[in-house]
């Protein structure tokens, strides 16, 4: 009785075992952490962080800074990204070639420079059509129009 306990305690933890080999594997994840302040060394909160690389599945993963500044993009597969930090009434800071390896998480702070607001006005100088020859008031009615009535 005691052999087959053993026996079947071995075979137990020999199942267990073999199952936390994936488990550990995904707790391998990379990722970018760190913080955002401006030139006096204040936490910045608001900063749009952006990491973009090939090695994603989509375009790019972005997240906010929070009220200390913090941020955290995890988990992110290996490869090499560039990371974006933008906020209104900042220069944008950009840090390129962040290699990530497996289970390694970089710490990037990035200390955003205070810029000036940047407006973009477009003129156009086309005019609307208009007829200033004729007063009359006309209606046009299409064959689409008639068939639906």
């Amino acid at each position: 009785m005691l052999q087959k306990f053993s026996m079947s305690f071995a075979t137990l933890m020999a199942m267990v075992i073999g199952s936390a080999g994936p488990a550990l594997a995904q707790g391998g994840a990379a990722g970018v952490v760190g913080q955002g302040t401006d030139g006096g060394g204040l936490a910045v909160p608001g900063v749009t962080v952006t990491a973009s690389s090939p090695a994603l599945q989509v375009r790019e993963v972005t997240t906010v800074t929070d009220e200390r500044g913090e941020y955290r993009l995890t988990p992110l597969p290996i490869g090499s990204y560039t990371v974006t930090y933008a906020l209104t009434g900042f220069h944008t800071v950009k840090r390129e070639d962040v290699r990530l390896g497996t289970g390694f998480v970089a710490t990037v702070n990035v200390k955003m420079e205070l810029g000036g607001l940047e407006e973009t006005i477009t003129v156009s100088g086309a005019s609307p059509t208009v007829d200033v020859t004729s007063t009359a008031t006309t209606t046009r009615i299409t064959r689409e129009t008639l068939e639906l009535l």
